[in-house]
């Protein structure tokens, strides 16, 4: 009711300035809603900051990429409870889902192992982000989303072309295809559009295209200065069909393309004229940007050794210009979103969703679900808490009459955790 307006009327000339009785109990009633929404509102975010803090705290490494590691295997239950089956999207999708209060294209999450497995998950990832420096939080999101994704992380081989693979998703999954991905994880602007270009070895791309004719590109745009607030991440696949297309994009990928003493332009032409990646791989192999000795001929020739020249470049009888491994040449390709965009037709590239990571975010996250999980559920956590600090306590105190009291306590809480824990495991679950 408006109040202004109610005043207005009572004050106005009329033939009975009467305030009703009707009037009285609306205003009541209007007030004493508004307190106990406010009481309510309260009650909730106490309750979600207490489950918060009562979760159990999993600190991410590398070690999560690593199926035969025991803290992968310690998560395997948490990264198990995620839906999506394997599938990278619809995985993202099911993390993204519990964050938002109407989910596109399904209802909520109901299901109390799954609501709080993705909050443990998401408050991992936050610290994944948050508490390591740009180059280690990389190798413990690979980590992560190898647990996440049922794969390994792929180890760098002693001898050989270094892998642009970073997990192989879905690896000890059976049934399931693994799936080789090559993960990103960026300094993001207004948008993933707007973010930090993709970047990386030319030469490794194509000796790994020459193995796996596709490559999934897994993206993840942080938002926020000193602390990650949010990841924005994108997908796309660099394939042996789309390789042109994305190294057109820029005037420094053409130039690695350059083939001997052609011109960028009549080279380019040249590799489009190529039918198959079969085709093109002996001249890519003889291309500027290729740091490897050619290991394919030329159509009708045999690979002959090459004879060096004065600043270190070998020129073949061909002309064509390669480098020895380990020689800088700036040979690394480039591509951002919104060059990506621009080829949607060819490249097959897709926005995944948000993961909300900040403290705040997962708080509110916690408070969407307080209805579902029951005083049952915090209970539990609670008492799985108190139960470890009172069992260190028993262990740690000199004084023994305090200590058994401490002991006394643990076993409360023990009792109702089994209590708890019954009936969690008996009640229905969201399939």
């Amino acid at each position: 009711m408006d109040i202004d307006k109610l005043v207005e009327n009572y004050f106005a000339p009329k033939e009975e300035n009467v305030l009703s009785k009707d009037m009285l109990w609306e205003l009541f009633e209007e007030i004493i809603t508004e307190q106990k929404t406010i009481k309510e509102g309260k009650t909730k975010t106490s309750s979600a900051k207490k489950f918060i803090l009562s979760l159990p705290k999993m600190t991410p490494t590398e070690a999560w990429g690593d199926p035969a590691n025991n803290a992968r295997k310690e998560m395997e239950t948490f990264f198990r409870a995620i839906g999506g089956g394997a599938n990278v999207d619809e995985k993202i999708k099911y993390l993204e889902r519990l964050q938002n209060e109407t989910p596109k294209g399904g209802r909520r999450i109901t299901s109390p192992r799954r609501i709080i497995s993705t909050l443990i998950l998401l408050e991992s990832l936050s610290s994944c982000l948050n508490s390591f420096g740009a180059s280690s939080a990389g190798f413990v999101f690979e980590g992560f989303l190898a647990g996440l994704l049922g794969g390994h992380q792929v180890a760098d081989p002693e001898k050989g072309s270094l892998p642009i693979e970073d997990i192989i998703a879905f690896s000890s999954w059976e049934g399931s295809a693994n799936m080789p991905m090559s993960l990103k994880v960026l300094k993001g602007g207004e948008s993933a559009r707007t973010g930090s270009a993709i970047k990386g070895s030319y030469t490794n791309l194509i000796d790994a295209l020459t193995k796996t004719p596709a490559m999934k590109y897994i993206v993840a745009y942080k938002e926020g200065d000193k602390e990650v607030s949010a990841i924005d991440i994108v997908s796309f696949d660099l394939t042996t069909d789309n390789f042109l297309d994305i190294m057109e994009r820029s005037g420094h990928n053409t130039k690695l393309l350059k083939l001997g003493k052609r011109s960028i332009r009549s080279s380019n032409k040249f590799l489009r004229s190529l039918s198959s990646w079969e085709e093109m791989l002996p001249y890519l192999q003889r291309s500027d940007g290729y740091g490897r000795e050619p290991t394919v001929p030329l159509p009708g020739e045999e690979v002959e050794p090459n004879a060096p020249t004065p600043d270190g470049i070998e020129l073949d009888k061909y002309g064509y210009a390669h480098l020895k491994e380990g020689r800088s040449h700036g040979t690394q390709w480039y591509v951002n979103m919104k060059q990506l965009e621009e080829i949607s037709g060819a490249v097959d590239y897709k926005t995944l969703g948000t993961l909300k990571v900040s403290p705040g975010a997962l708080l509110k996250t916690a408070e969407m679900y307080m209805d579902v999980l029951s005083d049952s559920i915090t209970s539990l956590f609670e008492a799985v808490s108190e139960l470890s600090t009172n069992v260190n306590s028993y262990f740690i105190t000199e004084n023994r009459n305090e200590a058994i009291d401490k002991g006394n306590t643990a076993i409360k809480y023990a009792d109702t955790i089994a209590e708890q824990m019954s009936a969690q495991t008996t009640s229905d679950e969201e399939v």
